[in-house]
């Protein structure tokens, strides 16, 4: 099976170095069938709202484990992970959470005071914490995706204007994974084609 999805590489993984480390933070690691199982839980949370192939679901954390963890979950309902960035405020925080069009946004509760100031410009939207999505006892079947679907929205700058999403495609996100992870090829290659698409 060609693993051209952002979630199916993680369930290869999961099944195939179940025990490897997948993620190593200054809080402990989490290896690939842990990540897998956690991203499940809150998959199933996601897809008990209604989340879905094609919607798109800001997600708004600092670095962490946790980071990792609902990303694959929005990957595995099919749905579109949109990066806000931590350190916007104000208006460019409101544009970047009301341009997703989101139902549902993923939130770190270390971030909820920046809402308030905003929140009368908000769309409707539900902002929750990663352990009010998990569902761990709810058995989940990863959405079927194709490796052309959007996987991930990223942001511009906004340096000269409002700050725009470029929309990344799983095949694009994984391919960037191979390369990355390729011994044999120097990351000045891998960047090249990162950002050229050159094959």
């Amino acid at each position: 099976m060609a693993l051209r999805t952002v979630h199916s590489l993680l369930a290869d993984r999961a099944s195939t170095t179940a025990d490897a480390c997948f993620v190593r933070f200054a809080t402990g690691d989490l290896t690939f069938a842990e990540v897998d199982e956690e991203s499940s839980a809150v998959a199933a949370g996601l897809a008990s709202l209604g989340v879905g192939r094609g919607d798109l679901v800001p997600l708004w954390m600092p670095n962490s484990p946790n980071f990792i963890v609902a990303w694959m979950a929005i990957s595995k309902v099919g749905a579109v992970a949109t990066f806000i960035n931590t350190a916007m405020r104000g208006p460019a925080l409101t544009h970047a959470i009301n341009l997703s069009n989101a139902d549902v946004a993923i939130i770190d509760d270390s971030l909820r005071h920046l809402i308030e100031p905003i929140a009368t410009e908000l769309k409707p939207i539900t902002f929750l914490s990663i352990d009010a999505l998990r569902r761990s006892n709810t058995a989940f079947e990863p959405a079927a995706c194709d490796e052309l679907d959007p996987a991930v929205v990223m942001y511009t700058s906004g340096t000269t204007g409002r700050s725009k999403g470029c929309v990344l495609s799983h095949r694009y996100v994984v391919r960037n994974a191979e390369l990355m992870g390729d011994p044999a090829i120097p990351h000045r290659v891998a960047r090249r084609e990162w950002f050229t698409g050159d094959r």
